[in-house]
């Protein structure tokens, strides 16, 4: 998306599921979020089994936030489950956006587990990418 928002608000008590026919690390790509629209977010939203081939980052991501057209991102309340390598890759040095910012806020307002073996300068324990 360049000039749209993509806007998931799901609750706790009916998330938002985005999950892959075969529960399979990777089977489906994820998603990628390239508008700067502060209208971008994920809230209550559960995402399992993403993060196939590396098609847009330098990992195999479930959720990017890209440079390209600085790229915004709230999300809140979510769950990023069994992929092969991050959860989350922000592209912060670039011009990305992601809210929160910092990756101990993002740790404890969502929930990252079950990732692959990624590895980085900026990666505590491998699920999310601020670079």
């Amino acid at each position: 998306m360049g000039q749209g928002a993509l806007n998931a608000q799901g609750t706790k008590d009916k998330p938002i599921i985005l999950i892959a026919k075969v529960p399979t690390k990777g089977y489906w790509r994820g998603i990628s979020v390239n508008s700067p629209s502060t209208e971008n977010k994920l809230n209550d939203v559960m995402f399992k089994y993403g993060g196939s081939a590396k098609h847009w980052c330098d990992g195999q991501s479930v959720v990017w936030v890209s440079d390209k057209n600085n790229g915004n991102l709230t999300m809140k309340n979510c769950e990023v489950h069994h992929c092969p390598d991050w959860g989350l890759t922000v592209n912060q040095s670039s011009g990305a956006t992601i809210t929160p910012s910092k990756e101990a806020d993002l740790e404890s307002q969502n929930n990252f587990h079950d990732h692959g073996m990624a590895s980085g300068p900026n990666c505590s324990d491998c699920d999310i990418n601020l670079k």
